[in-house]
């Protein structure tokens, strides 16, 4: 049984050495571009290892294309970002200016002198004005310290675009003559492409998660060398490639290690929200379509991949880099799952608006919410938040929310819900006490659910069992 169903049984630890001896090593598009994501020490240090595998090392053809495709956005998101700082401190610095000259004009119109209080109105606003220089101070030393010190000053993008430059310089240096052949006619991607639609509607692995790129016009194809590709089938490209790869591989048998960024079910196997390596369809896949060339099929995330090559290689790097890259990757995966739960939510509600005979619209779509709205007998309001958005505050949506009521908002509707969208059932069960508290201080036009808690259809609401 075992001989028959190996491909279920893990590795034992002590092989991934030798398989790592004699292994191609390939890289995906969000390897390369999260590099530039990285601190510059920690792009440093990954640099170190994939020197060390530079003579094995391969690209896809599709990721060399995705990643020259992506990478102006990617640097100008660092560019962006150092400006968006910049302005909210000065915004910090006008707010507090404008508090301060406030209170003053206010303070005077106490006339507290006159009044014989013990409170000299003249030392108090210098006092005043002290606190507030030395404030601003503070705020300037910081902006000096990690940002520039004015909207002219360019002293930190052109650092930034130096070290960019030199990043992008190594890369290519590293990855000379290492890109795949890719692929010789469009009626050869034409061919690949209706394999991948037909795999997608059966969701055989990978790159079945991605078919909603084809929804965006602005992404739905790549165009390169007078070829067309389609961006919803890029993952399944690749992975016709990197069969490819071993194929052409020298010897007759080879090892491969995917190492990659992207962490959809579609690609790995997952259990009870656990990753336990790659989806056995894969591995059953690489090693038939290869007659067996290949002998064992693994994939890394860029972490893992780092925290083995270091102990491989007896590196010295960085105590903070492997933190650092793990934290890209998980902000990262945050944004993938909050992209899918968006989309399972929008699905359930249209599911239960559909056999419930509603008619429902998406009356906003914005990158933290969405509303819609029932448009029935019954017309009610949902309110849509990511539990782990940057910009979620439970305290201060429902502030918010209360301020639109009283606004008269949400007099047209029978009810409100504020739907807090989890990641896992374990977050849905952690916090559900406290939503449930929220919800009995609350009008009781509006409540506070989440997506996960169970529909009531006798009493037509979500439930939340403290």
């Amino acid at each position: 049984m075992k001989n028959t169903f190996k491909n279920y049984y893990k590795i034992p630890d002590s092989k991934f050495e030798e398989i790592w001896d004699n292994a191609i090593f390939v890289l995906d598009t969000n390897i390369l571009l999260n590099l530039f994501r990285y601190p510059e020490s920690a792009r440093n240090d990954f640099l170190k290892v994939l020197r060390k595998i530079k003579s094995t090392l391969c690209i896809p053809f599709i990721a060399g294309l995705e990643f020259y495709e992506n990478i102006e956005s990617v640097k100008n998101s660092q560019l962006k970002a150092y400006s968006q700082i910049f302005g909210l401190l000065e915004k910090t610095k006008e707010n507090e200016l404008t508090l301060i000259n406030d209170f003053i004009k206010d303070l005077k119109k106490l006339n507290l002198d006159k009044r014989h209080f013990e409170i000299s109105e003249q030392e108090l606003i210098e006092n005043v004005k002290k606190y507030n220089s030395e404030y601003l101070t503070n705020l300037k030393s910081i902006q000096e310290k990690y940002l520039f010190e004015s909207q002219d000053d360019n002293s930190k993008f052109e650092q930034i675009k130096k070290e960019n430059d030199k990043l992008l310089s190594s890369l290519e240096s590293i990855l000379k003559n290492k890109i795949a052949k890719g692929f010789d006619s469009q009626e050869e991607i034409e061919k690949i492409n209706n394999e991948a639609k037909k795999r997608y509607n059966e969701f055989i692995p990978p790159g079945y998660k991605d078919s909603s790129k084809n929804r965006d016009s602005k992404k739905r194809v790549l165009i390169y060398d007078s070829l067309k590709f389609s961006r919803e089938y890029c993952d399944f490209y690749i992975w016709k490639e990197i069969i490819q790869i071993a194929k052409d591989s020298k010897g007759s048998k080879v090892n491969l290690i995917f190492v990659t960024d992207d962490v959809k079910e579609d690609w790995w196997r997952i259990t009870n929200g656990k990753t336990i390596g790659p989806r056995i369809e894969l591995i059953d896949e690489i090693k038939s379509s290869t007659d067996n060339k290949v002998q064992n099929f693994l994939m890394y995330n860029s972490w893992r991949f780092l925290e083995f090559a270091i102990s491989k290689f007896d590196l010295k790097i960085k105590a903070d880099t492997l933190p650092q890259i793990k934290l890209v990757q998980e902000k990262l995966n945050i944004e993938t799952n909050i992209g899918e739960k968006f989309s399972d939510l929008c699905n359930a509600f249209h599911i239960y608006l559909k056999n419930t005979n509603l008619s429902f619209k998406i009356d906003r779509l914005e990158s933290n919410r969405f509303v819609l709205i029932d448009d029935a007998l019954d017309r009610n309001y949902y309110d849509a938040r990511v539990k782990y958005s940057e910009k979620f505050n439970i305290n201060y949506v429902v502030e918010q929310l209360l301020k639109d009521d009283e606004k008269g908002k949400f007099d047209e509707y029978d009810s409100v819900s504020l739907v807090i969208i989890e990641l896992s059932n374990r977050n849905y069960s952690q916090n559900k006490q406290s939503y449930f508290e929220l919800s009995q201080k609350l009008p009781k036009k509006i409540n506070v659910i989440s997506h996960l808690a169970e529909y009531d259809v006798d009493n037509d609401s979500f439930i939340i069992v403290a």
